[in-house]
């Protein structure tokens, strides 16, 4: 998906760590890689009020460095700081089931800097952080093993307060 992104190609984010996450408002990024993912058919990331991150460090240029976060939930309805289920796929094609911890972050460049959004975990400030959701007994050989063990996951009555988050009344 990224690479076919004109970001991608030019080469502007292989200079530095990246995070682009589905729920920061009025990023350059996000568009591209929403155009991009009109030419597939059928992609999760496609799910209406899924929440998505790719992140990595393309210093290191290794693909197995690339994450890709999803969840079929809004993280924003969800709000900051809930456990929440996520299916992950490495660059290099391995697939997880792991949890993370939503967080607040907060746009740092314009248009809508200084604008809070929830993101799909809280933040990640160190490249080896990125490897704690990786765990061997939560990896899956294919998509679709991995999507039945999320739902499964997502099923679990711990998550009972995120799949329909609570609206306050009138």
């Amino acid at each position: 998906m990224l690479y076919k992104t004109d970001f991608w190609k030019n080469g502007e984010v292989k200079k530095y760590n990246f995070e682009f996450d589905s729920r920061c408002p009025g990023s350059s990024y996000i568009p591209q890689i929403e155009a991009a993912l009109e030419s597939i058919n059928n992609s999760l990331l496609q799910q209406k009020d899924c929440t998505w991150a790719f992140l990595g460090d393309e210093r290191e240029l290794k693909e197995a460095k690339r994450y890709l976060f999803w969840t079929s939930l809004n993280t924003n309805e969800v709000g900051a700081g809930k456990q929440i289920p996520v299916l992950i796929q490495t660059g290099d094609g391995k697939y997880y089931v792991s949890e993370t911890t939503t967080g607040e972050q907060t746009k740092k460049s314009e248009p809508h800097k200084g604008e809070k959004y929830i993101a799909v975990f809280e933040q990640i400030t160190s490249r080896i952080e990125y490897k704690k959701f990786l765990k061997a007994d939560a990896q899956y050989s294919s998509l679709t093993e991995a999507y039945d063990a999320y739902v499964k996951a997502l099923a679990d009555q711990k998550y009972d307060a995120v799949r329909a988050p609570q609206t306050s009344a009138p």
